[in-house]
């Protein structure tokens, strides 16, 4: 099944095209995958939007954690750890990789090399 990945809404801006050119640029690597996979949407009538956020604020405490050794929040520990131990039919839901600029740099490297 495709996915759809689905920004905040932005108005037209610097960040706005930036996220565009990105997945413009991923497109022409790998074509047919992204194109028409995106949109905005304002968070406000999008729960999974919210949900992300929550998420995402999560993964990025407990990056800053790992890599920065900055104090882990009591609710960032408990998040991550609901987030972590929710297996629906047995199934591991939340895959969190920490890396570094270099190790992401390789590896976007990698997978969009056209070589």
């Amino acid at each position: 099944m495709p996915l759809e990945y689905v920004f905040d809404w932005m108005d037209k801006g610097e960040r706005k095209q930036e996220i565009e050119g990105v997945m413009g640029w991923a497109e022409e690597r790998k074509l047919g995958v992204y194109e028409d996979q995106y949109a905005f949407r304002k968070r406000q009538r999008t729960p999974g939007l919210q949900c992300a956020d929550i998420l995402a604020w999560t993964c990025y405490r407990f990056a800053l954690w790992k890599l920065r050794g900055a104090p882990l929040r009591p609710i960032a520990q408990e998040g991550f750890a609901d987030f972590n131990n929710y297996r629906p039919g047995g199934v591991d839901w939340l895959m969190a990789v920490i890396q570094t600029r270099e190790q992401l740099q390789t590896w976007v490297t990698d997978q969009f090399d056209t070589k």
